[in-house]
């Protein structure tokens, strides 16, 4: 009898043995592997880290002024009368270049001030209450579009007399919401955004031949200069040229290729 008893334990010990080693292969096979897990983990971070670093690079690049020069200026011109001869209204597309310019000697004029600006390295800009898409047609085809940076205007004809796509800007602040004194906010607004893309308010130069539209911004950026009635052109550019004589002594080369 304590012999088959013997046996019995012994076969139940087998049995047991037996099935702890299938239990600790299984488990063996079945639990997560914590430090490749963990490992995976950190890959999933840092792919998630170089995603977010390109997609800032990305953007800090394109906030960047195109110059590199530390003292980089930015020239913003207002178009009609500041540039223009003629006043356009603020629909250029419902003129021909000989109105607006009256002649290709001040288109000519005006290519030479943009080339030596650009070759100073600095950025220019147009700022307008004119309709941004037929400001951009018209420098386009009078082969000035490409020296500009950027179009500052309105988005539609409506906008022109009535520029509630940026509402925000004037809303609440000008007197019986005058369109002239909207715009002069507006203007100013432009400029802010000009500033975010690495200009120092002192460095960004404003011509514009509205007086409201000065009085605004010269709260905030001083060298904003009006464009008087007479040789509206001519006294663009002459301000432009003093401007660039006076910071001669501070500018280091610049290749400018157009």
């Amino acid at each position: 009898m304590m012999i088959m008893n013997r046996n019995k334990i012994h076969f139940l010990n087998n049995h047991i043995l037996i099935i702890a080693i299938f239990i600790l292969s299984y488990s063996k096979c079945t639990t997560p592997n914590i430090n490749n897990d963990k490992e995976d983990i950190d890959n999933s971070q840092d792919l998630k880290t170089q995603n977010e670093i390109e997609v800032q690079n990305t953007v800090n690049n394109n906030l960047q002024p195109p110059s590199l020069n530390k003292n980089n200026k930015a020239f913003v011109f207002d178009f009609d009368l500041t540039l223009t001869m003629e006043h356009t209204g603020g629909y250029p597309d419902d003129h021909d270049l000989d109105y607006i310019f009256a002649n290709e000697n001040n288109i000519s004029k005006i290519k030479t001030m943009f080339k030596k600006i650009k070759q100073k390295g600095y950025n220019i800009y147009i700022n307008s209450r004119g309709v941004k898409r037929e400001i951009e047609n018209k420098l386009k085809k009078a082969k000035l579009l490409k020296y500009i940076s950027k179009v500052y205007g309105a988005r539609e004809r409506e906008d022109v007399s009535n520029p509630l796509f940026l509402r925000k800007v004037w809303e609440g602040k000008t007197q019986n919401e005058k369109p002239t004194e909207q715009w002069a906010l507006i203007k100013t607004y432009y400029l802010d955004q000009i500033a975010k893309q690495g200009f120092n308010p002192n460095n960004i130069y404003f011509f514009d031949d509205t007086s409201k539209n000065i009085e605004k911004a010269s709260y905030k950026y001083p060298n904003s200069y009006k464009i008087d009635k007479n040789h509206r052109l001519n006294q663009t550019i002459s301000k432009v040229n003093n401007i660039l004589i006076v910071n001669e002594k501070h500018l280091k080369p610049f290749d400018f290729k157009e």
